[in-house]
This record gives structure tokens, sequence and C-alpha cells, in this order.
């Protein structure tokens, strides 16, 4: 478990993150100004849980993501300013995946697929992005296509992690689902 979450880190992921091959659960969730792409998690086959919410990271999400994991995925891109398709290694791994949060990013219009829409049981996306999201964007009450549902998420209970006293905000961190700035 790497947890960096709630520091002012700035800057882009180093390279070095790659050689982290150990890593299973990794969060950076709301730093002052993380940036770039994400490129040095591609390699991390043990990696399980990738948050990455409320940051500035851009670019696309790389294709090898997850690629040689066989677990249960938890990923968080939430409000960030990613572009472009999901990688198809999402849709190979739908069924894999319990948590995919990828609203408040520049994503391409409908970049959800049916198998994601399906197989995908917690997926929180912009409305204008997912097709499956509709009915939810709907029952909120939003206005247009950049709505997206609300939450709740506690990184230890998605993860089936146990709290410890090593973390003193596990289980006391309420999870906003518009950050500030």
């Amino acid at each position: 478990l790497l947890d960096l979450s709630y520091n002012d880190f700035t800057g882009e992921i180093p390279p070095a993150f790659s050689e982290l091959q150990s890593l299973e659960h990794i969060s950076l969730q709301h730093n002052a100004d993380l940036r770039g792409p994400i490129s040095a998690f591609e390699s991390l086959g043990n990696m399980s849980s990738l948050l990455l919410y409320g940051n500035h990271f851009s670019s696309t999400i790389p294709e090898g993501l997850f690629s040689n994991f066989t677990g249960q995925i938890f990923a968080d891109f939430g409000h960030n300013n990613f572009t472009g398709a999901l990688p198809e290694t999402f849709t190979q791994w739908a069924s894999d995946t319990s948590y995919l949060a990828i609203m408040a990013n520049n994503f391409d219009e409908g970049v959800v697929n049916d198998v994601i829409c399906e197989e995908v049981p917690t997926l929180f996306a912009d409305c204008d992005s997912c097709p499956c999201c509709k009915n939810c964007c709907e029952e909120e009450g939003t206005s247009g296509n950049n709505g997206y549902c609300h939450f709740d998420l506690d990184f230890h209970i998605l993860s089936g992690l146990e709290c410890g006293a090593w973390w003193s905000a596990c289980g006391r961190v309420n999870y906003d689902p518009l950050p500030t700035d």
C-alpha cells in the first residue's frame, strides 16, 4: 500500500514508480498539483487499486494499465484532465473491475461501452461519456450532459483492507465528489 493522498505534491509521477513492482494499492488522491501522464504505473503487474481522484493528470490512460492483473480492480481517475478513450483492458477485465470512476475528465463522448456498463458494478462517469449512466443523470436532476452521480468512497472498505493505526484518516475521510481548488 502506498497512500500519498491529501498532500501538496506537485509535478509529474517520477519514472522510478515503474520499478515498484510489488505495489498493489496506490492512492494519490487530492494533491495540489500532480499532473502529466501516468505511464509509470503501466508496468506494475500486481497493482489492483489506483486512486488518482482530484489532481491534474492528463494524457490518455495507458493501454497496459492493469493488463497483467488477475484479481479485482479499483480505479478512480475522477476529476483530472484525462483524454481519449478507455484502454481495451477495461473492457477485457470489466467483470473483474469492482469500481471505476472516470467523471470530470475530457474523455471521448460515449467512452464507456456496453460491456463496461453491464459488468462493472460501481461505475461513475459523466453523462455524455456513459450511455448507461443516463438514468442516474436524470435521477440526480442534472441539467445538460455534464452531471454525474454523487457517491462516497472509502478506499479501505472498497479494497477490503483493514484500517490501522498507521493511517490516521482511515474511516474518517469523507469523500467529496466536488474537489476544491
